[in-house]
């Protein structure tokens, strides 16, 4: 399952980056679901797996791992209800407590933390917010992070440094694999 942080202006309304991010998370979600548990090296049948091949899906990867669910925090209107909908979200946790109305970035990463899935991927869109939520989610879970990706496929993440300049190919370890999107990876 991959969460998305999703965030929205003061009317309610799902912002630019963050519709990219979920867009991000839905054209990508096998990609994401095989890279939180990746395939062993020795396929069942004993073959691995080569380039070209369609490898099956780990065991325990079914439909529902390939879920998109949203968290927002603050308002949430219908529009964004329906817009999230029209992204293809499958589920929206609209979080709600009077310690989460005014921005803290270790209240709002442990709210994430505590609707975060054990095996999968939490997600927001590489905003200075998202950025700042990620890594504290990452740190609370113990969760390796990788930030400003633009791709995902059978061979890791694709994530751009040096302002764009440049392209990292990496691999997170572990079962849970916490991103920022890079703004505009995607189109809504």
């Amino acid at each position: 399952m991959t969460l998305v942080f999703v965030e929205t202006d003061g009317t309610g309304q799902v912002v630019l980056t963050s519709a990219e991010a979920v867009t991000f998370a839905r054209t990508n979600a096998e990609a994401l679901t095989a890279l939180a548990a990746p395939l062993p090296a020795e396929q069942p049948s004993g073959h691995s797996a080569t380039q070209g091949e369609v490898a099956q899906r780990p065991e325990g990867c079914s439909d529902e791992s390939l879920r998109v669910e949203a968290a927002v925090i603050g308002a949430l209107t219908e529009a964004a209800t329906n817009q999230l909908a029209a992204l293809g979200v499958d589920r929206i946790h609209h979080l709600e407590h009077p310690e989460l109305e005014a921005y803290s970035a270790a209240a709002w990463a442990q709210a994430l933390v505590d609707i975060a899935p054990e095996t999968g991927t939490v997600l927001a869109s590489g905003t200075p917010r998202g950025m700042e939520l990620m890594a504290h989610v990452a740190v609370r879970t113990g969760a390796r992070m990788a930030a400003n990706v633009v791709a995902a496929d059978e061979g890791g993440l694709l994530r751009q440094v040096l302002g764009g300049t440049a392209f990292e190919r990496l691999v997170l370890d572990g079962d849970l694999q916490v991103l920022t999107i890079a703004g505009h990876a995607c189109t809504p």
